[in-house]
């Protein structure tokens, strides 16, 4: 929410300046007559207002105070779970847990007993928080739980994070080589959601996302 308030900010005052130069164009009488007319042609846009949704007061007004039940339900886990610090503290640590147990994992090459119960202990308390994340998450949308995958903030990272919860659970049990590697990868994949924790890193894989966009619009070009 800060970021979207801090780039609005920062595009109208790059509109005010540009107003404010063509003003300066326009009206300076000691400018030549070309430029009084560049100016004169550019187009003049009205100041957009800008407005923040407040995502709490949004649900607040729609779920607690609504005659169904489950919307009511929905609102007490947004109010007093979901939503809490100490909500998205627990889920960090269960991230960080998963990339101790992973690195163990990649280093443990002579199979230690102790190791291999530690791997396995963390995968399974890890899988559990992980689903009771998405299922709270869903939950706490109401009678709407398609927003949890279509939310403007935290859309695509509810989606990967459901996607790698799913996958897990279809190599859970299997100790084939195969299944075995692609725990790890869902593991390390799972690492990634780190992200979303910390504002600043957000921003920058976002621009980053938006950048290979526009690389691959121009790689389908060529």
């Amino acid at each position: 929410m800060a970021a979207i308030v801090a780039m609005n900010a920062a595009t109208m005052a790059y509109r005010k300046a540009i107003r404010k130069t063509r003003d300066e164009l326009k009206f300076n009488p000691n400018q030549p007559a070309w430029l009084k007319e560049f100016a004169a042609r550019l187009p003049e846009k009205k100041e957009e207002e800008v407005v923040v949704v407040d995502r709490y007061q949004e649900k607040k007004a729609k779920l607690a105070d609504s005659p169904k039940l489950y919307e009511r339900v929905a609102w007490l886990v947004f109010e007093h779970v979901t939503n809490k610090a100490w909500f998205e503290a627990v889920i960090m640590a269960n991230i960080l847990l998963i990339g101790i147990a992973t690195g163990i994992d990649l280093e443990n090459r002579e199979s230690k007993p102790s190791i291999n119960v530690f791997i396995e202990a963390s995968s399974v308390i890890t899988t559990i928080a992980f689903t009771a994340e998405c299922f709270l998450k869903i939950v706490a949308e109401g009678y709407e739980p398609y927003k949890y995958f279509t939310d403007a903030q935290n859309g695509s990272f509810n989606t990967f994070d459901f996607l790698i919860v799913v996958a897990g659970y279809a190599f859970m049990g299997n100790s084939n080589g195969s299944a075995i590697g692609a725990l790890r990868l869902l593991r390390l994949l799972r690492l990634l959601t780190f992200v979303k924790g910390v504002p600043q890193l957000r921003v920058i894989v976002s621009g980053l996302l938006v950048g290979l966009r526009s690389v691959t619009y121009i790689v389908m070009l060529l």
